[in-house]
């Protein structure tokens, strides 16, 4: 929090002067003066109108967070259009050049493979990106186990890239894969083929019944 307060200092000539200091409140107890000399402050001169005559702008001095390893905060207090009149006070306007502290709400995927942090205060910080690789004859790669494939002579070397460029394709995160096949096709070969199987176990079982006729016959 940055505390502003201003101390009325003698008129002279029919003007007004006012001194502004400025405080980081980090620890209430132990307010840090980042004017840039401190205890000096920025001078502020009315005139008799209420308008202000003096320089309205002016940088403060660098503070940097205790036990932080942030940048040193900078900024700069604009004055202009302060008045010296008889009025309620209230906030005109307002500007942000930066975000409140945030927490991480989740991990995202675009479609380059981009993983991404977002956090709570909007912001969005990339993590890192997927890698993928291409092989010349990827029926030719060896099987490892546990789905787990590796190089091998006849798959090719391999081609690295990144998702979305040349020959790779875009990566669609959080969603699900489907069948590659027809599932109607597919359950209508699977009844047939126990069709087929049913018929099979029946003729060799006739066939075996026959053989054992056969060899009673001899007995």
């Amino acid at each position: 929090n940055l505390t502003t307060y201003y101390a009325m200092n003698p008129p002279t000539a029919g003007q007004s002067n006012w001194t502004a200091y400025h405080y980081i409140t980090d620890n209430p107890l132990t307010p840090v003066s980042v004017d840039p000399t401190p205890g000096t402050g920025t001078s502020l001169t009315f005139d008799s109108t209420g308008k202000l005559t003096s320089t309205a702008t002016g940088a403060l001095a660098p503070w940097t967070p205790p036990n932080s390893s942030a940048a040193p905060i900078t900024a700069t207090m604009d004055y202009t259009g302060s008045t010296q009149l008889s009025s309620v006070f209230s906030v005109n306007t307002l500007k942000q050049d930066g975000l409140a502290s945030g927490t991480l709400t989740g991990i995202a995927v675009d479609n380059s493979g981009v993983i991404s942090a977002n956090f709570s205060n909007g912001s969005s910080t990339p993590l890192g990106q997927v890698a993928l690789t291409l092989f010349t004859n990827p029926q030719g790669l060896t099987k490892l186990g546990g789905t787990n494939w590796g190089q091998s002579f006849a798959s090719g070397a391999p081609i690295s890239g990144t998702a979305g460029a040349g020959q790779f394709g875009e990566i669609q995160s959080g969603s699900l894969e489907q069948s590659n096949v027809s599932l109607s096709q597919e359950l209508v070969n699977l009844i047939s083929a126990q069709q087929a199987y049913q018929a099979n176990s029946q003729s060799i079982s006739t066939e075996n019944k026959v053989i054992e006729t056969i060899m009673n016959a001899f007995r």
